[in-house]
């Protein structure tokens, strides 16, 4: 497993938490809470990517 899958995922955090605060102070929280929302979306796709690869690896490991 790389370590920049772990990077990618807190930068994406890192830029939600401040558009998210951004958002919120000019009186959009709605928009904010969206925004957070779409970045979880986002990050299950690549958390969903990497539990996919791990049982195809588990697959071919087992001849499955």
């Amino acid at each position: 497993m790389d370590v920049d899958i772990i990077f990618k995922i807190a930068a994406i955090g890192v830029v939600v938490g401040v558009l998210h605060t951004l958002v919120s102070k000019a009186g959009k929280e709605e928009i904010g809470y969206l925004l957070a929302v779409v970045a979880l979306v986002v990050v299950g796709f690549l958390v969903f990517d990497l539990v996919n690869s791990f049982f195809i690896s588990i697959k071919t490991m087992f001849n499955l």
